[in-house]
């Protein structure tokens, strides 16, 4: 051996290629040693591969421009679509179908090379998230409410998928059991099954309920919507001032007392905070002091003073709250929900002896309508309309369904007079109560009473559904009570002492 002879730069051929026929074609060769060396990368398709050395790097030739190469599928990309270092692009030659035949590994090429992009793209994205999380835990822990809404959450493009189909939801108002339904799920199956088709191996199932629901899905989304109704409300609130709107409720199911508000201004409503009021003494002290950390957190986020929040407007406040707001901000002017207090108004008139005692044979007769399933039959038979029972949240929903009542009188009577009901209601465990209301709603007095109750407030419940109906009113809002007070005292169908009782317990 020739001391100063050049090492050899050849490298072994991979003995599984041992025992390969060399009479065989090129593309027989290239789909032998694909196979024998498990190459199953789409964009092997794209070449011909001719060798595979030991050291598990193919040797390859182009089908369009003719060149040998070596290296993996990601050599074929940039042979294709990004020339990369020691590797042109690729110039087809005149070689039979070598056009066509490169128009579709360059489409082919493309696609990997966008999907690669996306997938870096999302593997760096999920890295910063990461990061941001785990910086996160070492200060506090992440809670799962909005009120801790400015803290990152882990991110996937799942994720990402969830919350477009959740904006859907919370920007078109539908219900979250949406995506409980079982033509919802085929519906995201068979958009999946599409891309399946395709050979795309990505497969996706859409949300759940509690899903969409969750912090995960909606802080996100909040954090975007609230960030842009911010820029917006700073623009207002120079001109026209701001409002603070606050009202309670009850979680479910924990049940816990929430106390939440809302910054307005005259385009925009964001929401401002929300409190778990548990233990808390809700007194006028208590709420006026949750108030002004709200205004002083408004203003700070609207780069504004907290005299810019000039009026307040509070669902069921007390008139102590109220009034210990305007004593410690001078300029600020606060007052009860409109619809809300004629509600109360309402409830007020309903507990009036002579009016609850007809709501509620009127509530009886509702019930036993809806309760069984033949009378709920017949009536459908008779009636054009359906009854309606009441909401526990309004009370005005008892007027209401009083007259649904009066609206199909005629029917009523009919169908509790009919041969049907007389054959069912005949041998019966509740034939006593349907005899009570059949004698009920054969008694003529009762109806004209009824319909004296329900007219004498009917301007409150038309004022009321305007007031809640999200229209500017309050221009026509006193012109329009007083208007009821009027309607009340000119009512000839109630008694004078009646007539007293309604325009002083009610409006």
């Amino acid at each position: 051996m020739n001391p100063t002879a050049a090492p050899t730069t050849e490298r072994p051929q991979d003995k599984r290629l041992d025992g390969l026929d060399p009479a065989l074609s090129e593309a027989e060769r290239h789909a032998a040693i694909c196979k024998l060396c498990n190459l199953t990368d789409d964009l092997w398709d794209c070449v011909l591969v001719v060798d595979k050395k030991a050291d598990r790097q193919a040797v390859w030739k182009c089908p369009c421009c003719g060149e040998q190469k070596s290296g993996g599928p990601d050599r074929i990309l940039s042979h294709y679509v990004k020339e990369a270092k020691g590797l042109a692009l690729c110039k087809p030659k005149d070689f039979p179908g070598a056009m066509d035949k490169f128009a579709e590994n360059k489409k082919k090429c493309e696609k990997q090379w966008q999907f690669k992009k996306e997938k870096a793209r999302v593997k760096k994205r999920d890295a910063a998230h990461l990061a941001a999380l785990e910086a996160a835990k070492k200060t506090r822990q992440i809670q799962t409410t909005l009120e801790d809404a400015s803290q990152p959450v882990a991110w996937t493009p799942k994720d990402e998928a969830d919350q477009k189909w959740a904006q859907c939801c919370y920007e078109k108002n539908i219900p979250f059991e949406v995506y409980s339904s079982a033509v919802f799920r085929e519906a995201v199956d068979a958009t999946a099954h599409v891309f399946l088709a395709q050979g795309d191996e990505r497969k996706y199932v859409g949300p759940s309920a509690r899903e969409v629901a969750s912090d995960k899905v909606m802080v996100p989304i909040y954090n975007s919507v609230s960030g842009e109704i911010i820029e917006k409300q700073k623009r207002e609130v120079a001109l026209y001032g701001a409002c603070i709107t606050g009202d309670g409720c009850s979680s479910n199911p924990q049940r816990r007392p929430m106390v939440g508000g809302m910054t307005e201004t005259p385009s925009f409503v964001r929401y401002q905070n929300c409190i778990d009021a548990s233990g808390a003494t809700k007194n006028a002290d208590w709420t006026a002091d949750t108030i002004c950390e709200w205004i002083e957190q408004g203003a700070e986020e609207l780069d504004t003073t907290k005299e810019s929040y000039d009026l307040g407007i509070f669902d069921g406040a007390e008139a102590a709250t109220i009034d210990e707001l305007e004593d410690r901000m001078p300029w600020f002017t606060g007052g009860k929900c409109s619809p809300h207090s004629l509600d109360l108004g309402l409830e007020d008139y309903g507990k009036l002896e002579w009016v609850k005692s007809l709501l509620d044979e009127a509530l009886d007769l509702a019930k036993f309508i809806k309760n069984h399933q033949k009378s709920l039959f017949l009536w459908r038979k008779y009636a054009d309309h359906e009854v309606l029972l009441p909401n526990q949240t309004r009370f005005a929903t008892k007027f209401i369904m009083a007259g649904s009542l009066l609206q199909e009188k005629g029917a009523c009577k009919e169908m509790f007079n009919s041969k049907e009901f007389e054959k069912w209601i005949k041998n019966k465990s509740y034939k006593k109560e349907g005899r009570r209301l059949q004698a009920l709603v054969n008694n003529r007095e009762w109806w004209d009473r009824l319909e004296a109750v329900h007219d004498a407030i009917e301007p409150v419940i038309a004022l009321l559904r305007d007031t809640d109906g999200g229209k500017p009113i309050m221009g026509k809002f006193y012109f329009r009570m007083s208007s009821c007070i009027e309607a009340v005292r000119e009512d000839n169908n109630l008694s004078e002492a009646e007539r007293a009782e309604v325009v002083h317990d009610s409006v």
